[in-house]
């Protein structure tokens, strides 16, 4: 759903294609981005806006990240069907917004899929659950935080 959302917005969506690497050009904001297809095609783009997600090989930082321990965080998701939302985007109800949670020691996403389906997630920091929750199954773990959550009121 995202990336035919952002191909009807006019944003270059290729599948089947890897990114083997990326410069900045200089005292610019641009990338070029250097590809190959599943058909052996290759080639490179300029990019004026690039976003990584290429997880931990970090394509585009690769060697210069630097780690923040407070931010490493672990997250249980999963989909709710049938999940009735309240909250509606200008008053459509095929639009939804998406509602984060704080709770003790992280916060919860719902996000919106379809008129009744959303994922829900549950982050903490990795070291509160691997020494307050260890021996917790995640299913338990994260129902027993979305049962303590906050609820939408709209």
């Amino acid at each position: 759903m995202l990336l035919d959302n952002a191909r009807q917005l006019g944003a270059d969506v290729r599948e089947g294609t890897r990114a083997l690497g990326a410069q900045r050009l200089e005292k610019s904001s641009q990338h070029v981005i250097t590809w190959e297809d599943d058909a052996g095609n290759s080639g490179s783009i300029t990019a004026d806006f690039v976003l990584d997600a290429t997880g931990l090989s970090h394509l585009l930082t690769k060697g210069e990240r630097v780690y923040d321990e407070n931010l490493n965080n672990f997250a249980v998701y999963g989909y709710l069907q049938g999940a009735e939302w309240k909250v509606t985007f200008s008053g459509s109800p095929d639009r939804s917004t998406v509602f984060i949670a704080a709770i003790e020691h992280g916060w919860i996403w719902y996000f919106p899929l379809g008129r009744d389906l959303m994922t829900v997630g549950v982050v903490t920091n990795r070291h509160h659950f691997a020494d307050k929750l260890a021996g917790v199954d995640l299913e338990t773990f994260s129902g027993s935080r979305c049962a303590r959550a906050p609820r939408s009121q709209g």
